[in-house]
């Protein structure tokens, strides 16, 4: 079920003026088309045909009985799209617009949440793949990176045509989805090897090009407002002593008991799962999985420290969930507090520890959409597994 964030609000956009009511109707923008209603229509077939939900189309015309509408009454028809403007994520898209930044990814087949441009035009509400497609090939403003779009088959499949480089893993990253989702739609071999101008079957959910990865070195603003490079060292003059932690942990693994930096990290470990309200155990056992508590582990894919955080993560993580732009993922113990927090948000989210999981593995818009990963299960029992390595003593 998605969340509500919103109450009454008002906000002036490019075309109009979104009204958000306090009964949860979702928002609309004033003036943007209108429809007389014709002899023998109902409210959800004049919707469904302008892309749009009744709940919308009731909203913007004060309409409380979807049944009560006349033949000649003239409807105000809430426009379905939003344009994505400079600072937006689609986290704070989806609260100004009530809808979950899930679902507003499955309305426009977006395969990473964590990815869009500036000029990028969404689909607010439901929409077919020829909407999603027209709405996105209209033109962009200046000075912003174009939404490439996705070839299909004659089927309507989505495609991809294989460059010189790519490999099956660098394919199956760039779109968020398993290597083995894309063998088993393929019917790849066992060798995988593939060519230049191979084409791929991609799911259909996917329709954009993934935009290319930008390489930034990390930085943090210091009090001047200048940058500087972040140390991954974990100072450990505070650091509790072995026989402690082993006192505090008895089956803690004995390479996190011989190292002084590691040791050092569980206080932090203790307070963010208590600010978060989850278990001990739990936030360690994934940080065990991810990295072995490696301050300065860093993926093939670009997740960085003991929580493993992806930079698109790590990005909606400090603005829109923790509120704090000043952290930084390359600092081990703001780290721990990203994946602690980003635990606390899959959980309340997802309804679930392990589904938790899965989404903290493959991503939220995989797990909800129920296209589990061949090696998520695998994952998911894993970090279970290691939940005992760091039980509290006496519990």
């Amino acid at each position: 079920m998605a969340s509500t964030w919103f109450t009454s609000v008002t906000r002036t956009v490019a075309t109009g003026t979104i009204v958000v009511s306090a009964l949860g109707l979702t928002p609309y923008v004033a003036g943007a088309e209108t429809y007389e209603v014709k002899p023998g229509e109902t409210l959800s077939e004049i919707a469904r045909d302008h892309g749009v939900s009744t709940q919308e189309l009731m909203g913007a015309n004060g309409l409380t009985n979807p049944d009560r509408v006349r033949s000649g009454q003239v409807l105000e028809v809430p426009s379905s799209t939003y344009t994505v403007r400079s600072g937006d994520t689609l986290f704070s898209i989806s609260q100004e617009l009530g809808i979950h930044f899930v679902e507003l990814a499955e309305y426009n087949g977006i395969n990473n949440p964590n990815r869009i441009v500036v000029g990028q035009v969404l689909m607010t509400s439901p929409a077919s793949s020829e909407q999603i497609a027209a709405a996105q090939t209209q033109p962009q403003p200046a000075n912003t990176k174009p939404v490439h779009q996705l070839a299909r088959d004659a089927d309507g499949r989505a495609m991809h045509t294989v460059v010189a480089g790519e490999t099956i893993t660098s394919i199956a990253r760039s779109y968020n989805m398993s290597k083995s989702r894309l063998i088993q739609l393929n019917a790849l071999g066992t060798g995988n090897q593939l060519a230049a101008g191979d084409v791929l079957l991609l799911p259909n959910w996917i329709v954009n090009k993934p935009a290319a990865a930008e390489s930034k070195p990390a930085a943090q603003s210091n009090s001047a407002g200048q940058s500087k490079p972040v140390s991954t060292k974990v100072d450990t003059s505070n650091a509790p002593s072995a026989a402690a932690v082993e006192a505090a942990y008895p089956n803690m693994p004995p390479s996190i008991l011989r190292d002084p930096a590691r040791r050092a990290l569980v206080p932090t470990f203790e307070k963010w799962a208590k600010e978060n309200n989850l278990p001990v155990q739990l936030v360690m056992a994934v940080a065990w999985q991810e990295s072995n508590w490696r301050a300065d582990a860093v993926s093939s894919a670009g997740a960085f420290g003991i929580g493993q955080i992806m930079p698109e993560t790590e990005k909606w993580l400090v603005k829109d969930v923790i509120g704090d732009k000043s952290l930084n993922a390359r600092n081990p113990h703001q780290n721990i507090q990203m994946s602690a927090r980003y635990l606390r948000w899959l959980e309340d989210y997802l309804g679930t520890t392990d589904l938790a999981l899965a989404g903290y593995f493959q991503g939220p818009g995989a797990t909800i959409r129920d296209e589990w990963a061949d090696a998520t299960d695998g994952y998911v029992a894993s970090v279970k597994a290691h939940r005992k390595l760091f039980v509290p003593a006496g519990s």
